[in-house]
């Protein structure tokens, strides 16, 4: 998510790690089971001097077989 500081706010990925605007943030590269990353553009709020990113890291098993993520529900 990212934030202007003064409530307004906007969400980079949904709850599945899905990117909801591939234009700001394109899906993530999973490189292994713990590293994963991204190149974007730089961007801002139109008329804001900051922008704060804050995340939350969610940690799923993977199928021993597959090496798909199980999806919990």
């Amino acid at each position: 998510m990212v934030d202007d500081g003064q409530g307004l706010k906007q969400d980079l990925l949904d709850n599945d790690g899905c990117p909801v605007d591939t234009v700001l943030l394109d899906a993530i590269d999973y490189k292994g089971d713990l590293e994963a990353g991204k190149d974007s553009f730089v961007f801002k709020f139109a008329d804001k001097p900051t922008v704060f990113f804050s995340c939350q890291l969610r940690v799923e098993p993977k199928d021993a077989d597959t090496g798909l993520c199980v999806v919990s529900i």
